[in-house]
């Protein structure tokens, strides 16, 4: 860890970077997604979009979440060893669409690592 002005910075070189890439999708579009990681948020994720960030080494938690929804996944992180992540929301429409969002909320967010 770096010091600077009373703040304590982690050394790039031995951080790892996570990446999650969100895909397209219709549901959800317009609306971010909550990244979590160690249960902190440390940002969003928007539709089409990529969000990065450096962690320390060691066993992590990642989840994303959007109101009702969320999904989780543990990984290791190894200084200097990227991990890649992508999500994306649910394809389909009309009713399907509508019960998966009331019947299943944890299936809503998919997250597969790469």
């Amino acid at each position: 860890m770096r010091h600077s002005g009373g703040v304590t910075e982690p050394i790039e070189e031995q951080c790892s970077t996570i990446r999650i890439t969100r895909q397209t999708a219709w549901a959800d579009r317009f609306r971010r997604y909550k990244v979590l990681i160690d249960s902190r948020v440390v940002g969003t994720v928007s539709d089409g979009a990529e969000f990065m960030i450096e962690v320390p080494p060691g066993h992590h938690t990642l989840a994303l979440k959007i109101n009702w929804a969320h999904i989780e996944a543990a990984f290791d992180a190894v200084p200097g060893t990227p991990v890649d992540f992508e999500c994306q929301a649910p394809e389909g429409l009309g009713l399907l669409l509508m019960a998966r969002w009331v019947f299943a909320p944890r299936t809503w967010i998919r997250l597969t690592r790469r």
